[in-house]
């Protein structure tokens, strides 16, 4: 795909994924945060809209070397 000049990468919050890519040579942490805010919700009487935030849960993005 890199020789086509396309781009791949990964957005992911699954832990041993993470660790395993954040240890590979071919991949390269974009960024990485754990969240510390509790959950919101909001609505309205047109669309209600739900965002979880979970506490605790590291996220990462990874683009391939």
């Amino acid at each position: 795909m890199k020789e086509k000049g396309h781009m791949c990468s990964i957005n992911t919050t699954a832990k041993n994924l993470i660790f395993a890519l954040s240890r590979s040579k071919k991949w390269s942490m974009r960024s990485y945060s754990k969240n510390t805010k509790p959950a919101r919700f909001e609505g309205s009487t047109k669309t209600a809209r739900l965002e979880v935030a979970r506490i605790g849960v590291r996220k990462a993005s990874f683009m391939f070397k």
